[in-house]
């Protein structure tokens, strides 16, 4: 598995990492105290996935000291809190595990300490959501990310500006991703609307934000100058590539 548990597995990792990108920790309490010191220790670069609230001190201290961490928030933890697994059960089981709704809002208070936005998509149908001996964590988020991102610069919670940075500039940087030109998102902000398991191109058919409000509608997606996505359609195949293996701790 991908899971690193023990200490000296963790610090022969950082020990013997020898690629220029940041390691990316997947880890809670003291996991991620640990990780922290173990990048200090051999001056590597961390990229913290699913950032909780509980996270967000021990990052803010570790970039004020020099450390190349940087740090990513999912969608549902912006978005969601506990409270609504009492409405629609096992659809809200993920992990790291949505919070109190205090927790979200400490998310969103220290919104310019988190680098860059992810979905963490994982598209289970409902039969293994719904699966009583062994529900499935995780749900989709990949095509609802951008519209309920565009909703909270809409409430002012941050700029357009800070949105591109957050979802474009900043995981280019981050990961060294080359620069693509004539590729982009075309979207409508005019096209305000009510997110609806309707019209999903997600195969599982259902999202956790049923019901919430959009800032704006894609209607055109460019990837180095050929449209693959117009008016609510897709066009010709993909473009992207297998990438065989990658490693968490």
């Amino acid at each position: 598995t991908l899971l690193v548990e023990k200490s000296k597995d963790r610090e022969n990792i950082f020990k013997t990492w020898t690629s220029a990108l940041p390691i990316m920790v997947h880890a809670m309490g003291e996991t991620l105290e640990d990780a922290i010191v173990l990048a200090y220790k051999y001056k590597k670069a961390i990229h913290v996935c699913h950032v909780t609230a509980d996270q967000i001190i021990p990052i803010k201290k570790a970039k004020s000291k020099g450390l190349n961490i940087t740090c990513e928030v999912c969608p549902h933890h912006l978005f969601l809190d506990k409270n609504i697994i009492k409405k629609i059960g096992n659809l809200g089981l993920m992990q790291p595990p949505l919070m109190e709704k205090q927790d979200q809002e400490k998310l969103w208070a220290n919104i310019d300490q988190i680098d860059m936005i992810s979905t963490d998509h994982a598209p289970h149908t409902l039969e293994e959501k719904y699966d009583q001996s062994s529900p499935k964590f995780g749900v989709p988020g990949l095509e609802t990310a951008l519209p309920l991102m565009l909703s909270a610069v809409d409430k002012g919670l941050l700029t357009l500006e800070r949105l591109v940075e957050m979802m474009s500039t900043n995981p280019r940087k981050i990961f060294s991703l080359p620069f693509q030109p004539n590729t982009f998102v075309e979207v409508d902000l005019s096209k305000k609307y009510k997110i609806s398991n309707k019209g999903l191109f997600t195969k599982c058919g259902w999202t956790p934000f049923k019901g919430m409000q959009a800032g704006g509608k894609v209607v055109k997606v460019v990837i180095r100058g050929k449209i693959v996505f117009e008016n609510n359609i897709f066009r010709g195949n993909p473009l992207g590539k297998v990438i065989d293996t990658f490693l968490k701790v």
